[in-house]
């Protein structure tokens, strides 16, 4: 029995050999078939080389146009590119756009992130937007002397690469021109203003013709500084600045016309005609004119001479104190006023100002004086009248270092500063008797 049972075991031993062996087989092969192919698919493909559709392209300023890019193989498995420029102020690239942004030449470059051999370029040239057409706001114009205009140029087309424009001015001494089109009548004639391109050399022109003014033209320029104030708290006028005899009382806000200043009195003249002196401290005194035109030479002696100043020597000297100057003119031999001389000065502050008036210089002149009171000197000083003088800017006492050099505006105590060199002449050329007229 037991014989019959081992040969059963046996036998069934051998048939499940026979089925597990190979179809534990069968599963590893599938194994391993399904491995190979994942591997398959997770292999690389490595980029050989890459190629633009375009190596050379000519743009103008502001034109732009996309670069494409061919890859070898199509599937390579990393396309990623770095983009380079030589030249970044002739053109500029964003994800192979590029855009032309000046005149020149560049060299546009792609390289492969992953190997950087791998690269193509494209070279560009970029060219101006050429001048068409230029033209001028006015092409005649008619200024009186000393005149301002504005000549504007309009360029075609509008984006044109390089709009920069000439000016010039074949008669300076009639017509000056700058650089911006600002045209200054200088002189009676004609003048042509041409505007030429710096690109193409195109021009256009405006002819202007420069009249004289009338005298009534010129009369409306004329400011009299004539210095004022107001009375702020109720006080005296009296006839002289001892106190001892006053001439009336004056009220709160009195407006009074001053004629003379000392540090601690004013001599004014009341609304009713009344002058005599009131102290400083119930006066604020206004602010005067200030006028930042000049006066040329045409318009200085027609008014001169239309207004028939006279003089007892051949000098007539006019002081501006709007304009802080000093013009002096000497009579031709017709007996017509010229100018001589233009002098920039630094007449009266507000609070002690200039005295307009007409006076005769008395004669009375030095190289020098020092006033202790404010520790400093003038040189070449000439009298005009009372304590009024022509002298230098300031001095200290050893009559060398400079204190204060300013003029053009209002700064002294009430005399007419001015540069050394033009206290100077005024020192040496101007006779006695001289008619000054302070406006």
């Amino acid at each position: 029995m037991k014989k019959i049972i081992s040969k059963a075991l046996l036998i069934f031993l051998l048939l499940f050999s026979l089925n597990v062996i190979p179809f534990t087989y069968v599963v590893a092969n599938a194994d391993s078939n399904e491995n190979q192919t994942g591997n398959e698919k997770n292999q690389e493909i490595l980029l050989n080389s890459i190629k633009f559709d375009v190596d050379f392209r000519t743009l103008f300023v502001g034109e732009s146009f996309e670069i494409k890019v061919n890859f070898e193989p199509e599937d390579a498995t990393n396309k990623e590119l770095i983009w380079e420029v030589s030249n970044s102020s002739v053109v500029i690239i964003e994800d192979g756009k590029v855009t032309a942004v000046g005149v020149g030449e560049a060299i546009i470059t792609a390289k492969s992130k992953e190997n950087n051999d791998i690269k193509a370029e494209c070279r560009v040239v970029v060219e101006p937007i050429k001048i068409k057409r230029i033209t001028l706001n006015k092409n005649s114009l008619s200024l009186k002397l000393g005149e301002a205009y504005r000549l504007i140029a309009t360029i075609e087309p509008n984006d044109a690469t390089n709009k920069k424009v000439e000016w010039k001015s074949d008669n300076e001494k009639v017509v000056k021109v700058d650089g911006q089109g600002n045209v200054v009548a200088l002189g009676i004639g004609k003048a042509t203003i041409i505007a030429k391109s710096a690109d193409e050399g195109l021009t256009a022109s405006c002819i202007i013709d420069v009249k004289p003014p009338s005298f009534k033209d010129v009369e409306k320029k004329i400011v009299a500084s004539i210095p004022t104030g107001v009375v702020i708290n109720d006080t005296k006028i009296y006839k002289k600045i001892d106190k001892k005899k006053y001439i009336a009382k004056v009220k709160k806000s009195t407006n009074v016309r001053i004629l003379d200043s000392n540090e601690t009195w004013y001599k004014v003249k009341l609304p009713n005609g009344v002058e005599g002196w009131i102290e400083r401290k119930y006066i604020t005194v206004n602010i005067g004119p200030v006028l930042n035109d000049t006066l040329n030479n045409y318009e200085l002696e027609l008014y001169v001479n239309t207004k028939k100043f006279k003089s007892p020597t051949k000098y007539f000297i006019w002081v501006d104190i709007a304009r802080q100057r000093t013009y002096v003119f000497s009579k031709d031999k017709y007996s017509n006023y010229k100018l001589e001389k233009n002098f920039v000065v630094a007449t009266g502050r507000d609070v002690t100002p200039t005295i307009p008036g007409t006076y005769q210089l008395n004669g009375l002149r030095n190289k020098w004086i020092y006033f202790p009171q404010y520790e400093t000197g003038v040189k070449y000083w000439v009298k005009i009248f009372s304590g009024y003088l022509f002298h230098s800017t300031l001095f200290a006492k050893d009559g060398v270092t400079p204190v204060n050099s300013n003029v053009g505006v209002k700064l002294s105590h009430g005399c007419i500063r001015m540069k050394e060199e033009d206290s100077y002449w005024v020192y040496k050329n101007i006779p006695s008797k001289t008619t000054i007229w302070i406006n």
